[in-house]
């Protein structure tokens, strides 16, 4: 977890990483860092966007809780619009306690991402729920 304050470090660890993992996070992720930095995210990371990559081959934007829920049987505790809420809250009254509600959604979300990867890197492939109730079996090809 990195404060405000510990950005730089967080954008100097990124750029340093053999490999960043994420799920949406060259679009979001990064959109939020990039006004901390001169340089473009993008550039200076080796990234593995697993959304991305997941609609480059299947052709659709999937969310990362459908992938989870098919895949691992796991799913996130909140969706990214309850983060929002809870930090206009924190703004409007100052109670940290809605930071950490954002901190643990934050750290989940990062758990069910890693075991997302790992389990396409193991198996070569993950599911998702398509819009008409079934499973989509989509190839990947995320060794580790």
């Amino acid at each position: 977890i990195y404060s405000e304050e510990m950005v730089d470090d967080l954008i100097r660890q990124l750029s340093q990483a053999d490999l960043v993992v994420g799920y949406n996070h060259e679009h979001f992720d990064y959109g939020v860092l990039q006004r901390y930095t001169m340089w473009n995210m993008i550039d200076i990371t080796n990234n593995l966007d697993l959304c991305k990559d997941i609609e480059q081959r299947g052709g659709v934007r999937v969310k990362l809780d459908s992938v989870a829920a098919a895949s691992i049987g796991s799913s996130k505790t909140a969706v990214g619009t309850q983060a929002l809420k809870w930090w206009a809250e924190y703004v409007q009254t100052g109670n940290t306690e809605l930071l950490m509600d954002i901190a643990r959604y934050c750290c989940f979300d990062v758990k069910v991402t890693r075991d997302v990867h790992w389990y396409g890197a193991e198996h070569g492939f993950i599911r998702y729920d398509d819009k008409k109730g079934g499973q989509v079996e989509l190839p990947v090809d995320w060794k580790l």
